[in-house]
């Protein structure tokens, strides 16, 4: 009777805690997302071409392939923001401001992004070198690297290869300054890609 007596008021202790766990006002961090959304408004014009350019989305080295956010403390260690990534990998933010950033030069027919079936004239390929926040420096900046490559695709030959390194200063040092900074050096590297693509088509 002792022992029935026993396992009753454990189970009861063990249903309180459950209730009381289950209630608790403590909750887990929010996690925040954000975008990549600036254009460079001073893109160069030049005379019209008639000619159609492929945009296609950028490869991204592994550290970079991936919707978290990254920053270093030092040399050599990319670490992630817990509770703060991207609404999607950089290399699926960036496409449509490529795309849109050398519409507005209104160089070209069409710049297409991919995926197209249609014909195209050129090709650019790219690939993201460097996406993070480095906390190395006071105020905190924000490295952006990517290697731009110009294709003919009628002859399937490389025109021009171009590395375009930008670095901008965040606000302060936490992942939405970053975020901003992030946005100031997009919108400088669409710039010298514009640029770089018109100069050589």
């Amino acid at each position: 009777m002792m022992g029935l007596r026993i396992v009753f008021k454990i189970l009861v202790l063990m249903c309180t805690l459950t209730f009381v766990v289950a209630c608790s006002p403590v909750s887990l961090p929010a996690q925040k997302s954000y975008t990549l959304n600036s254009i460079n408004p001073d893109t160069v014009h030049a005379k019209y071409k008639n000619k159609t350019v492929l945009v296609t989305m950028p490869i991204a080295v592994p550290a970079f392939a991936t919707s978290k956010m990254a920053y270093v403390k030092q040399a050599f260690q990319v670490q992630y923001f817990a509770d703060n990534k991207w609404i999607a990998q950089p290399a699926h933010l960036l496409t449509p401001l490529m795309v849109a950033s050398l519409q507005q030069t209104n160089h070209f027919r069409n710049v297409v992004g991919a995926p197209f079936t249609g014909h195209t004239d050129y090709r650019v390929d790219s690939q993201i070198i460097t996406l993070q926040q480095n906390f190395m420096d006071n105020p905190s900046e924000v490295e952006l690297s990517i290697r731009i490559n110009l294709i003919n695709n009628t002859t399937q030959q490389l025109i021009a290869s171009k590395t375009i390194n930008t670095i901008a200063s965040a606000p302060a040092n936490d992942p939405y300054s970053g975020v901003i900074a992030a946005n100031r050096a997009v919108a400088d590297m669409l710039g010298q890609m514009s640029a770089f693509v018109v100069k050589n088509i």
